[in-house]
Order: C-alpha cells, then sequence, then structure tokens
C-alpha cells in the first residue's frame, strides 16, 4: 500500500492563488486553450488577440510560473498565428497565376494545414503539462523566456 507522499511524487498541491483567484495549475493551462481559440478562430485580429492574451497574463499576474506560461504562449501561438495568416496572405496572392498558382496553393495549403495541427497538438499538450508539471518549459524559447521573466 503506497502512501500519500509516494504517490505525488514530491509534487505541491497547494492552490497557490493567482490574481484571478484561480489555482495556478488551473490559469497556467487555461492560457494555452485559449490563445489556441483566438489564434485559429477569430477571423481577422486572432493573431493579435493570441499575443494579447499571453501578454495581458505576462503584465498583470504576480505569480511567476503563470507569468512564464502567459509568455511563453504568447510566443508559441502568436508566432504560429502569424505564420499562419502569411500562409494564408501567400495563398491568396500567388493562387492567381494560371499554372504556378495550382502548385503553389496546393503547397502552401498543405502548409498551412499542417500548422493548424502543430497548433493544435502543442495547445493539448502544453495545457496537459502545465497540469501535470507547472515548472515545464519548451527547449528552445525557454532561455529566451526566462530572461524575461
Amino acid at each position: 500500500m503506497m502512501n500519500r507522499d509516494q504517490l505525488t511524487r514530491g509534487r505541491s498541491y497547494t492552490n497557490n492563488q493567482t490574481r484571478l483567484g484561480l489555482p495556478e495549475r488551473v490559469e497556467s493551462a487555461l492560457i494555452y486553450p485559449l490563445s489556441l481559440l483566438l489564434g485559429l478562430f477569430v477571423p481577422v485580429i486572432g493573431w493579435v488577440l493570441a499575443w494579447l492574451l499571453g501578454l495581458g497574463v505576462f503584465y498583470f499576474e504576480r505569480n511567476r510560473t503563470v507569468r512564464r506560461h502567459g509568455l511563453q504562449s504568447a510566443f508559441v501561438f502568436g508566432t504560429l498565428s502569424v505564420l499562419s495568416a502569411v500562409v494564408g496572405l501567400l495563398k491568396v496572392f500567388l493562387g492567381g497565376i494560371p499554372l504556378l498558382g495550382f502548385l503553389t496553393t496546393f503547397g502552401l495549403g498543405l502548409l498551412g494545414l499542417a500548422i493548424f495541427w502543430v497548433m493544435i497538438i502543442l495547445a493539448v499538450f502544453l495545457t496537459v503539462m502545465a497540469l501535470m508539471r507547472p515548472d515545464y518549459r519548451l527547449p528552445f524559447i525557454s532561455n529566451l523566456i526566462d530572461r524575461m521573466v
């Protein structure tokens, strides 16, 4: 029979309150799906709103872990949303060329679909990791984020 300390493996389950009154893990985990929804499904200014959500959490939150997750969300989903918008604009502009337009539209359509699925997979992965391990950092952008937080 395992006791409670062995089951939690040293993880702290104290409810560190944030400025919104939510537990730290819950607020950190909610940033990612909200950024994804804003970046993908708000038609014109969604990518700006995805950045603003992460940056708003970064500037207005006192909790260091939640601030780091907000900035990580802004970097990840803001960048991917801008990349998706650029691919969409290129698809529109290059689609009018007779033969080249078909090939570029097909290639850019596949690239846009890949970016869409990367955003969804990253949102699910980062949400689960924020709930399970609140100190999780993405490998390439963590050094930049640590300097800012």
